[in-house]
């Protein structure tokens, strides 16, 4: 019987190991998804970010034409890099999202409004973008979020933002 005794010790201190490296794996990806909050915080929570997600709520048009009359890169380079920049972070939130590198509450906690209102907004003028000055996939991660905020939302007993439910109608998205 003894001389079973270093194949138990062994066995023992392997399963050790593969508990404890399971452990640490754990424990790297928790870090890494705070990681990603983190960053996520930084991008929509800052006075900055906030007058620009404004900025781009108030815009008005009535349709493809007036808004590039008004909006185009080529008219207005200033809203356009404003835009796209925030286009951008939603899109990359998106890919995160999707990844499963951050969490839909989390994104509902750091402006998952805005990213639903903004993508409800902007869905028919980057739709008409697509093929042209976007690629037919381009914000297809934004897309894919704001549609998890606006399920993760109803989801929520007795929350209501009747001005998100307008915007979505007014999009064709219900």
């Amino acid at each position: 019987m003894i001389e079973y005794l270093p194949l138990v010790l062994t066995g023992l201190g392997l399963t050790a190991s593969l508990v404890y490296y399971a452990s640490i794996i754990s424990n790297a990806t928790k870090n890494q998804k705070i990681a990603y909050s983190n960053t996520a915080i930084q991008y929509f929570v800052s006075e900055d970010s906030i007058n620009k997600w404004m900025e781009l709520i108030k815009m008005k048009w009535t349709d493809f034409d007036d808004f590039k009359r008004k909006y185009d890169s080529r008219i207005n380079p200033e809203n356009y890099n404003r835009r796209l920049e925030l286009w951008l972070k939603c899109d990359n939130l998106g890919y995160l999202y999707k990844a499963d590198l951050i969490d839909i509450d989390t994104i509902l906690n750091i402006g998952g409004l805005f990213i639903e209102a903004a993508w409800a907004k902007f869905k028919p003028i980057i739709e008409e973008y697509r093929g042209t000055d976007f690629s037919s996939n381009g914000f297809k991660n934004w897309e894919y979020l704001a549609e998890a905020v606006k399920k993760r939302r109803n989801e929520q007993k007795g929350e209501s933002y009747a001005f998100l439910d307008s915007l979505w109608e007014g999009s064709k998205l219900k």
